[in-house]
């Protein structure tokens, strides 16, 4: 059986039929939890909807908070993987185009309001359950060493590094789209592209304090807006 302290259990240890099925499961758990919330899913809704017995999900599963987990992991994973493929693909642009590139990619995953939903819901949960907050800070931290390495690469392209350590300001911009992510679920009337367009604005402002130290011609509010595609009104 795999490994429960694992905040993934979709481990390599996992023979390739058993990775197959534990993805099924947690596939149906996102379809299902992001549906009808946490609360409001059973192991039957779940099992119903892999097209399997609950029995089985056992197996894989000790719990209801074991599968959230699980989601998770799974979404984080995928943000994680989508953010790094993205921002390495933009290597010949500018700092700032790159910065706009990373962000687009962790809107696009959490602009979609189930998956919002399931980080809230397994935070939440996290806040009074000490294993299930070890294991969502241990996704935080991988979060965090991916975020601290795009920062660190842009910290080397511009002409004078940031005053403050590389892995804060990943903490920072993390805290940032969970909280654009929050305030979108509470108030779904929220422009999520107007609240990206600006805190983009904010990371390019960083990025030209660099330049602006070092003497050097610094981008003007129409470069910055030719790539948020913002009007600056």
């Amino acid at each position: 059986m795999p490994d429960r302290n694992q905040p993934n259990p979709l481990a390599p240890g996992l023979s390739p039929s058993a990775q197959q099925r534990a993805q099924q499961i947690v596939d149906a758990a996102a379809r299902v939890m992001g549906r009808q919330g946490y609360g409001g899913t059973t192991m039957k809704d779940i099992a119903a909807e892999a097209g399997i017995t609950a029995g089985l999900i056992h197996y894989y599963f000790d719990s209801k908070e074991d599968l959230l987990l699980a989601v998770t992991a799974t979404l984080c994973e995928q943000m994680r993987r989508d953010a790094e493929q993205a921002f390495a693909a933009s290597g010949d642009a500018t700092p700032f185009a790159r910065a706009w590139v990373a962000l687009q990619a962790a809107k696009d995953h959490l602009k979609r309001p189930n998956q919002q939903r399931l980080f809230v819901e397994t935070i939440t949960l996290a806040l009074s359950e000490p294993r299930m907050r070890e294991q969502m800070a241990q996704l935080y931290e991988a979060l965090l060493d991916s975020s601290t390495a795009m920062v660190e690469e842009l910290a080397g392209q511009v002409p004078t590094p940031p005053p403050v350590p590389a892995r804060d300001l990943a903490a920072v911009l993390v805290a940032a789209i969970d909280g654009m992510a929050l305030q979108k679920l509470l108030d779904p009337s929220r422009d999520e592209d107007a609240l990206y367009r600006a805190f983009g604005f904010l990371m390019m402002s960083c990025l030209a304090m660099s330049y602006a130290v070092a003497g050097l011609p610094v981008p003007t509010l129409e470069d910055f807006a030719a790539i948020i595609g913002g009007s600056g009104q």
